[in-house]
């Protein structure tokens, strides 16, 4: 039985690939996990790897975003970290309704970002008026991705 070495589970280094390894906050995501930080450290290690391949595996299938109402769009992460075709849609701003995604294109669109968790405990009507504001402006002199 062969295990798998480093070159084998390397991430192809793209546009995308390489600002969701700034928005992960990876050094480098090809270099081998270890433990030396503890159970925990590693443990979130792991989950930041496995985020980031789902991520990609999203920006290839899951790429496209849907428009609801005009100049509104609804879309995944996938969506949110296709650069080409947000901005072939007119995209220009971006509202990212998520607790662990960053701005992955900043210099390139305007983002609002509502830093809350998927969870039934969560207020999420508290934070809706600076949503749609955002969203309101971003209609004014653009179009707008919303994303989760």
């Amino acid at each position: 039985m062969s295990s798998a070495s480093n070159s084998d589970l390397t991430i192809p280094q793209t546009e995308e690939s390489k600002a969701l390894d700034q928005n992960l906050s990876l050094e480098d995501p090809r270099q081998p996990l270890n433990d030396e930080g503890g159970k925990e450290e590693f443990v979130n290690k792991v989950m930041k790897q496995i985020r980031m391949f789902l991520a990609l595996k999203y920006c290839k299938t899951d790429n496209i975003p849907s428009e609801v109402l005009p100049g509104l769009y609804i879309g995944s992460i996938g969506a949110a970290m296709s650069k080409t075709v947000l901005l072939d849609i007119g995209i220009t701003h971006i509202l990212c309704v998520a607790d662990c995604i960053n701005p992955i294109f900043p210099n390139d669109f305007s983002y609002k970002l509502v830093k809350i968790l998927d969870s039934p405990e969560v207020r999420i009507v508290d934070h809706l008026t600076d949503c749609f504001e955002f969203i309101g402006e971003g209609q004014s002199n653009g179009k707008v991705l919303v994303h989760w």
